[in-house]
């Protein structure tokens, strides 16, 4: 929370006689004592609206619903809201550049633009921004007496980590799940000014915020108070904590990851990749040119050919000059008792015969992005330049460091201070490589490695096994596989027993009926709509099974996974019990369309319509309360044994 004075008692003004004096918390401003204040406003849960909740409409809920399924709350449980103090690389992306830049439109356009950026930005773009120092603040020339700006946004990282930790600790321990909604983290710092190394580190680090806010539309739930809501209402609160606390787990483990990758790497940098894109705002980077640095060592300026993906040379043009890349390398060595040894400082100055990337205007948006690869090659983080606009020959002079670490081990011993047991053993597998990162350089072996998701569920699986055993008794369990694309399956909506029993052999008589209808002779030819029909009912039939098969079923095949997360993200509606019995009624009639199409001649079309029709009313008289609920727990008692 926010430090605060206390509360101000105050008189408001113009109120009516005997009216009730107002009650102030007086709170400290976060840029207090900040020359250049760099905050991330990253607004948490999959889910950041609710109809009907503190004074909200259906209708703006819903317009919330579509504006969360846009960003990136849906997938990886977060959005980034806000960001104050941007570094000048983010400034130079114009989010309007492709259909004639923020300038041809109005402010209040840009704004809009800007922030739709901001909301769809994934967790390790958003702290890339945010760790880049390389032109704010300014660097140094003696190392000797103040930080450097690299040294700085280590610390920075480390004690954001520690209390990132420790907030997902914290949610494990409220006895009674919250419902948060639209609630924010802010992550901040000073980038103004370096430190003296004569200053603490716990004096820096005292000056870097980690803060909740914005409780508007949320309520502070008690155990007294759960305990005398109805089972809707403690399966509501229960099911947006698991939106907030996956949220924040998530969250967590990025800036853990982010750390890790760029601050942890205690051997030599085996290479860096100098890659040169085009940006493009409404559509992926393009890709221009290479230059690769193996092994990576000091080097003098010097100007190298950029090479495509198959080693030959870039052209501007089929018969134009070659394309060319000028750089130095420079190594930074650090004074003993930092966190960090040395660093490599590759300074990026121009390029040259650039090909033309935007045809419309014949010019290029270029921009160059530094990969840096370890030594054992576990370790790989990316930073970028600014981008220079409408330039065949842009020049930066911008300088990216690849840092070293002075020992191994620094993020095992923080988040071993956060949560005892948390560091413990390998992190490799925990924190892989940035996936993004890993598929541009298609390296076979990283490919085959851990991925997000399985990194993911290591770090939540750790969390809930060194968690205090009344923690976890008395808090909402965080599931193991908690975000697949940002989509909570845990909180995937699966019907009773009977009801998915009932489901399944629907989809079954469906697979066996559809496939039939192509045995008649000639179908192809003689009526191509019920191939058509086929296809429809197969699709149908097949994307609603998933949502009732058990998750370790998902879990297991990763081609299911795939298909159920493509499904999640387009298809929303099939998560929820209602959603799918609408589905199944409307395959019920389908079905028994086709049997008064085919003349009354197939009774199995009858008898496959009827059956799916009735399972699609067993679902949405559960799900809407329809049926009573003596009987629907009589057939979950006999289904379960107990009767």
């Amino acid at each position: 929370m926010f430090d605060y004075a206390g509360v101000l008692e105050c008189a408001e003004v113009d109120a009516k006689p005997g009216a009730p004096k107002l009650q102030l918390l007086v709170l400290r401003n976060l840029r207090d004592g900040c020359r250049n204040f760099r905050m991330l406003d990253i607004k948490v849960g999959g889910k950041t609206a609710a109809a009907g909740w503190q004074g909200k409409s259906w209708f703006s809920a819903k317009k919330q619903s579509v504006v969360d399924g846009f960003t990136n709350s849906q997938l990886e449980g977060f959005r980034l809201e806000g960001f104050d103090g941007q570094p000048p690389a983010l400034q130079s992306l114009d989010p309007l550049l492709d259909i004639g830049g923020v300038e041809a439109y109005s402010e209040q356009m840009g704004k809009k633009a800007r922030r739709l950026m901001l909301q769809r930005m994934p967790a390790a773009e958003m702290f890339a921004h945010l760790l880049d120092v390389h032109q704010e603040p300014a660097d140094i020339a003696d190392v000797s007496s103040t930080l450097t700006p690299t040294e700085l946004v280590e610390i920075v990282m480390n004690e954001m980590t520690q209390q990132l930790v420790a907030l997902t600790a914290a949610c494990r321990v409220v006895p009674a799940p919250q419902k948060w909604i639209g609630s924010s983290v802010a992550l901040a710092f000073d980038c103004g000014s370096l430190p003296s190394r004569a200053v603490p580190e716990s004096e820096v680090c005292g000056a870097v915020k980690v803060h909740i806010f914005d409780w508007g539309r949320s309520e502070l739930n008690t155990p007294d108070n759960h305990n005398r809501l109805s089972p809707e209402q403690r399966q509501d609160r229960a099911t947006f904590w698991e939106y907030y606390a996956g949220g924040v787990d998530r969250l967590a483990w990025e800036v853990a990851r982010a750390y890790w990758q760029r601050f942890s790497n205690a051997g030599e940098w085996r290479e860096a990749f100098l890659t040169l894109m085009d940006f493009d705002s409404h559509s992926a980077n393009d890709f221009i040119g290479r230059a690769v640095l193996s092994p990576l060592q000091e080097q003098e300026e010097i100007t190298v050919p950029l090479l495509d993906e198959s080693g030959v040379e870039v052209r501007a043009s089929a018969w134009g000059e070659t394309a060319t890349l000028t750089y130095s390398v420079r190594r930074r060595r650090y004074p003993e008792g930092s966190p960090l040894a040395s660093a490599w400082r590759i300074t990026i100055v121009r390029a040259d015969n650039l090909p033309r990337c935007n045809w419309t205007y014949g010019t290029t948006d270029a921009f160059v992005e530094v990969t840096g690869i370890s030594a054992e090659g576990s370790k790989r983080f990316r930073q970028v330049t600014s981008v220079k606009q409408n330039s065949l020959c842009p020049e930066w002079n911008e300088v990216l460091e690849l840092p070293c670490a002075a020992s191994r081990g620094m993020l095992c011993q923080q988040l071993g201070a956060a949560v005892t047991g948390l560091g413990d053993g390998t992190l490799d597998l925990m924190f892989p490589s940035e996936h993004a990162i890993v598929s541009a350089f298609a390296d076979p072996d990283a490919l085959e490695g851990p991925d997000d998701e399985s990194g993911f569920a290591e770090w939540t699986e750790r969390l809930n096994s060194v968690a205090p055993r009344a923690v976890r008794s008395s808090a909402p369990k965080v599931q193991a596989r908690r975000l697949v694309r940002g989509q909570s399956v845990s909180l995937m909506e699966q019907g009773g027993h009977f009801c998915r029993l009932m489901a399944l052999i629907a989809g079954a008589l469906a697979c066996t009926a559809a496939p039939s209808l192509l045995l008649r002779e000639h179908v192809f030819q003689r009526d191509p709509m019920v191939v058509m029909f086929v296809a429809t009912q197969l699709l149908l039939a097949v994307s609603v099974l998933l949502f009732e098969l058990p998750l370790q079923c998902l879990a297991r095949y990763r081609g299911l996974d795939r298909f159920h997360d493509a499904l999640l993200m387009a298809a929303s509606c099939l998560a929820k019990v209602k959603g799918r019995g609408l589905i199944y009624d409307l395959q019920g009639v389908m079905w028994m369309g086709e049997w008064i199409h085919s003349k009354r001649s197939r009774p199995f079309l009858l008898t496959v319509g009827l059956f799916q029709f009735l399972v699609g009313l067993l679902h949405l008289s559960t799900s809407c309360g329809l049926m009573p609920v003596r009987i629907v727990r009589k057939v979950h008692r006999v289904w379960e044994g107990e009767a």
